[in-house]
């Protein structure tokens, strides 16, 4: 089994048009007939909300047309159709997240939808962010550790569970302002500003605000742990070390 995440994300993939392509698509290519010719049965992809365009419905469901805004979300839905055809024409076990945006420390300021989770990070440790989204911005994101739990469910599922290749996830779609509410619920005294960038906001608005993602409830169980103040109690006390501030990151100090 190989679990394949290397990719270009979002804004490297707008400065590097070309690498990107060679990174997300080509390589993926790469690695499917590289699985044909080794003997792999199977390969997990984690494909991304940015695979999907506007205009969209309130709910997106496993059959959206999906028109993406941006190149790196091309590359995804690239990838998707690739992986169908692997599975159907050479029997390859393809399985497939759509993932909304998800927050974890690791998350690459390069990436458009970074905000989500750098607004934790930053909060944390310096007391300050400035969103380069609306505060009405609000597209589907997931906390990382029901990420984690996600993938290891969908690979652990009996191939005879599966109805398809490709499943949607949905978590919780808080507006960028609410997550500003949240972050200051628990740190009164950090300072996060609005200050959109129109081409950023437009990219992350053309996206799902809710999947429809019954598919993956029925077939094997998926449920997420994390709603919006659970995902900052969690977050927050795993980036901070009980100093009085409260902001020192792990490990820094």
């Amino acid at each position: 089994r190989v679990i394949h995440f290397a990719s270009l994300l979002s804004g490297g993939s707008e400065d590097n048009r070309d690498l990107a392509w060679r990174v997300n698509a080509d390589g993926a290519f790469g690695l499917f007939e590289a699985a044909l010719a080794t003997g792999v049965s199977s390969i997990f992809f984690p494909s991304s909300v940015a695979a999907y365009g506007s205009p969209l419905p309130e709910t997106v469901p496993p059959d959206q047309p999906q028109w993406p805004s941006g190149l790196y979300g091309v590359t995804k839905a690239c990838v998707e159709r690739l992986g169908v055809y692997y599975h159907r024409r050479f029997g390859l076990d393809f399985r497939c997240l759509r993932l909304p945006v998800v927050v974890s420390r690791f998350a690459p300021p390069g990436a458009a939808s970074a905000y989500a989770s750098r607004c934790f990070v930053e909060a944390a440790s310096s007391g300050r962010f400035t969103f380069h989204v609306r505060p009405e911005t609000s597209p589907s994101l997931i906390y990382i550790k029901d990420v984690l739990r996600a993938i290891r469910n969908l690979l652990d599922a009996p191939h005879k569970q599966l109805t398809q290749r490709i499943y949607n996830l949905q978590a919780l779609s808080p507006s960028a302002g609410e997550i500003c509410r949240a972050i200051n619920d628990r740190i009164p005294d950090a300072r996060l500003e609005f200050d959109p960038d129109a081409e950023v906001t437009q990219l992350i608005e053309s996206w799902p605000v809710r999947f429809d993602d019954s598919a993956a409830r029925t077939d094997w169980g998926w449920s997420p742990h994390f709603e919006l103040n659970s995902l900052a109690d969690d977050f927050l006390g795993e980036l901070t070390d009980g100093d009085a501030d409260g902001r020192r990151l792990r490990g820094t100090g």
